[in-house]
């Protein structure tokens, strides 16, 4: 029930009872990365859950739902801003988000921390959460000494530092799972249009604003 929530149902608690959420799925990958739909119905089923809760108001709340497949669309959704979370569904390593398929065979979009300034540094309330539901956002142990002491970060920390909010990202790998409840079997089989929860396999971690 508090998936969408890492476990944490508080988070959401807002004075003036209005909450704006945002649901993004990006880019499924090719070949053998591709994930067919499982990061749509992942997402699908994190803006079913928020509905579900008895926090959330139909009346005042609003669940924004999107797949995206370039930067320039994720820079148009943050645009109004006003926003107090954020879950994203999709592929990353420790330094970038795979945003979108980009142009030709092979060709990938990335988010780094070098494009967010395209991005409203505004765009999220006092508040606000982010979760990264991608492999590798928040792995520390994947950048070099050397670039540690450049200033190099993770591309979870590179985004709570830009944004000033909270940013959830995995320290490893994550997988789908049938339910929050289970546990992870790489022989289960997610079929499309079925709910699907991502679990990271090496816990997570949140960078606090």
């Amino acid at each position: 029930m508090y998936h969408y929530a890492a476990n944490n149902p508080v988070r959401y608690i807002d004075p003036d009872g209005r909450k704006n959420y945002l649901v993004i799925s990006t880019f499924q990958g090719g070949g053998n990365e591709n994930q067919g739909t499982n990061f749509d119905d992942a997402a699908a089923t994190c803006a079913n859950e928020i509905k579900s809760t008895s926090s959330y108001n139909a009346e005042t709340d609003s669940v924004i739902l999107k797949k995206i497949d370039s930067v320039s669309e994720l820079k148009d959704l943050l645009k109004s801003g006003n926003i107090d979370s954020l879950e994203m569904f999709g592929h990353g390593t420790e330094d970038k988000l795979c945003i979108g398929s980009g142009e030709g065979p092979g060709k990938r979009e990335y988010l780094t921390k070098e494009n967010l300034s395209e991005l409203n540094p505004k765009a999220f309330n006092k508040g606000a959460t982010i979760k990264l539901n991608q492999c590798n956002t928040a792995n520390e142990n994947k950048i070099g000494f050397l670039s540690k002491l450049f200033g190099k970060q993770t591309i979870a920390k590179d985004i709570s530092d830009y944004f000033g909010v909270s940013v959830t990202g995995n320290k490893g790998g994550s997988t789908g799972v049938p339910t929050p409840e289970s546990k992870i079997d790489y022989n289960w089989v997610h079929k499309s249009g079925e709910p699907i929860y991502y679990k990271a396999t090496a816990g997570t971690k949140t960078y606090e604003q």
